[in-house]
């Protein structure tokens, strides 16, 4: 968040954050990252907080990288050198493996229209929220990324369609496995 936000972009978001984070705490689990969604969006709005989110989801995916992209097998030439639907595939179970190792969440995938749809239960992201319209920029910044490395630089069309802050039973995300550019 420091690295889109700045030094003190970032510390008016956890002082709006410091009084909800403080109160539910126990009920947030190991991620609490729905607070600093909602506080993102209370200090610059709405709009520009869901747009500062995704770019803190793009930025957060090297890290990540780093730090646990070698257990996951993601490192190794094999892998690399996979056909991007494969790649696609044994991304999604790394993950699902990872979030259910850390938070005892749980990722499927599924091919259904001619889309990639990830499904996540039990999102940190918008968990404990209440929206109209999906929350998950975070988490859709952070497929973004993941796409753009893993297919070695093109974008793709990614789309929350289903939000649990919107009253879904879980968040879905919508990826048309053909690049935009």
């Amino acid at each position: 968040m420091e690295e889109v936000l700045g030094d003190e972009g970032l510390q008016n978001v956890l002082e709006a954050c410091r009084q909800p984070c403080n109160e539910h705490k126990q009920s947030w689990g190991l991620f609490p990252i729905s607070p600093y969604m909602t506080s993102l969006e209370d200090v610059y709005g709405v709009q520009a907080g869901r747009g500062l989110a995704l770019r803190v989801g793009r930025a957060c995916f090297p890290y990540g990288l780093r730090e646990y992209g070698e257990s996951l097998g993601l490192m190794q030439t094999s892998f690399r050198l996979l056909p991007f639907p494969r790649k696609l595939r044994t991304l999604s179970e790394a993950l699902n493996s990872l979030l259910h190792e850390c938070a005892g969440q749980q990722l499927t995938m599924e091919e259904a229209g001619g889309k990639v749809l990830w499904h996540l239960e039990g999102c940190p992201i918008c968990q404990h929220r209440h929206t109209s319209e999906p929350a998950c920029q975070l988490t859709v910044g952070l497929a973004e990324e993941a796409l753009y490395w893993l297919s070695g630089g093109k974008m793709f069309e990614i789309e929350e369609s289903a939000c649990i802050a919107r009253g879904d039973p879980r968040c879905t995300l919508q990826i048309d496995p053909a690049p935009l550019f």
